[in-house]
């Protein structure tokens, strides 16, 4: 990791980054694996993240999936990006002139 910032919050953005479309959910030793630290860190991290309401956990398998709040915050996001502000009305259009849904993506990091 960077040697820059925080040392804690670094390893908890990389905890919320390891989940993603093809592992929305994670044990406590996929992710500390994942992210690389001991799994004692993991755990406490993760059971952080979950008390800030950033992850869940199920109850029964004891794994954790991504938290409502970062639905929340991505709402906050999307009403202030320019790019969905404005390109909402051309897609809206878009979608009408051709009669199926369309989509707009990002390129980041190689992803859409």
């Amino acid at each position: 990791m960077r040697n820059n910032g925080i040392q804690s919050v670094r390893r908890a953005a990389a905890i919320l980054k390891a989940f993603g479309p093809e592992r929305p959910i994670l044990g406590i030793t996929e992710l500390a694996t994942a992210v690389g630290l001991p799994k004692s860190t993991a755990y406490r991290l993760a059971a952080t993240l979950q008390a800030e309401g950033l992850l869940r956990q199920d109850p029964e398998t004891g794994r954790y999936a991504l938290g409502g709040t970062l639905h929340r915050l991505a709402g906050a996001l999307a009403a202030t990006e320019p790019l969905i502000h404005h390109g909402r009305p051309v897609l809206e259009a878009l979608g009408r002139a051709v009669g199926h849904t369309v989509s707009l993506a990002v390129l980041d990091d190689g992803e859409a």
